[in-house]
């Protein structure tokens, strides 16, 4: 294995010491052989032990890399049934390819408590990158796994979760760096998490008081429905109100799901409205006078419409002075609808 920059001037050195008669030596890249004025061969003779003359071969490969390539040196020799190989691996040093996330992409939507994988990717940097995942900033996870094929060097880290309520619009960076790299690399994704409410609740008053002034318009008041959690996208919802009686409203927050799922939730808000009852009138008689005879029973009806809760009803005399034998309560009155604002 021999490390090199690009350009850079390497020598890669062949050595066949002690045959005779002196090997053929060959060189080749990959599987193409190269010219022999490709390479300067030098070989040497010597005596061994005064009596037997030996041949050792040098050849000398000159090279300017560009890309990683494998040589070979290759001894072919009349002796040997096979001939003799031994293999340099030139690999340049070069900064890495910039980081790949799949499994998600900006702008998707993954639900809560679904698993997610993502995978970042990047090739051809040497030395090998190191790849570290960040969650909002925090170092997460650096296990990366290396392959090499092809002469070209691929890196990934893969990153598993379960997706929870904390990671909608949570950051996630892979970041990749080698020797060469004086910034990091990297690409973020931006979780959008789909999180349908489990608690919804209203806010708002539970009694409003009409007046005179303002029976007619109404009062507006204010409610707010709360949902959590809650994505940052607004979920489609409807709001609901139910009239049980005309004095008490009762109003439904109803949360829908957006995410391919018929789920619902909802909650109630009771109001009691307060207002004062109308005039009372008198039946039985015409511009409030009646003519009656001494002995004669006189029927009059005291009706009063409106009013929460409940008028009380009383007759008085003359004097002011309560009669209490004369007191009629209508228990089935009927409410003015006009009256039915909030």
């Amino acid at each position: 294995m021999i490390d090199a920059y690009e350009g850079e001037k390497i020598i890669i050195v062949c050595t066949v010491p002690y045959a005779k008669p002196p090997p053929r030596l060959k060189w080749y890249r990959k599987n193409i052989e190269l010219l022999p004025e490709a390479a300067k061969t030098t070989v040497t003779k010597t005596l061994l032990s005064n009596r037997h003359t030996m041949y050792s071969i040098e050849s000398n490969l000159i090279l300017y890399p560009k890309i990683d390539e494998e040589y070979r040196c290759q001894a072919e020799h009349p002796g040997l049934s096979k001939p003799l190989r031994a293999m340099a691996m030139i690999n340049i040093y070069r900064q890495p390819s910039p980081p790949v996330i799949d499994g998600y992409k900006n702008g998707d939507i993954i639900n809560y408590q679904e698993k997610l994988t993502l995978k970042c990717t990047s090739i051809n940097g040497y030395p090998p990158p190191t790849i570290i995942w960040y969650r909002n900033g925090v170092e997460i996870d650096r296990q990366s796994t290396i392959i090499q094929q092809n002469g070209r060097h691929e890196v990934y880290n893969t990153l598993t979760i379960i997706v929870d309520h904390n990671d909608n619009q949570a950051q996630y960076t892979c970041q990749v760096m080698n020797s060469l790299t004086t910034i990091p690399l990297q690409e973020t994704i931006t979780l959008n998490v789909f999180l349908f409410p489990t608690k919804i609740h209203i806010d708002g008053p539970t009694e409003v008081l009409l007046s005179d002034d303002n029976d007619s318009q109404g009062v507006p008041i204010t409610l707010e429905c709360n949902a959590h959690p809650a994505s940052h996208q607004p979920n489609e919802s409807k709001i609901r109100w139910l009239i049980d009686e005309p004095n008490i409203r009762n109003i439904a927050c109803i949360a829908y799901s957006t995410n391919g799922k018929f789920e619902t939730l909802s909650t109630t808000h009771q109001i009691n409205v307060i207002y004062p009852p109308e005039m009372p009138i008198l039946l039985g008689v015409e511009n409030n006078r009646a003519t009656v005879f001494v002995g004669e029973i006189f029927k009059c009806k005291c009706v009063c419409y409106g009013g929460n809760p409940r008028a009380n009803l009383i007759w008085l005399n003359q004097n002011d002075r309560e009669v209490y034998d004369m007191i009629y309560l209508l228990q089935n009155w009927i409410p003015n609808p006009n009256h039915q604002h909030i």
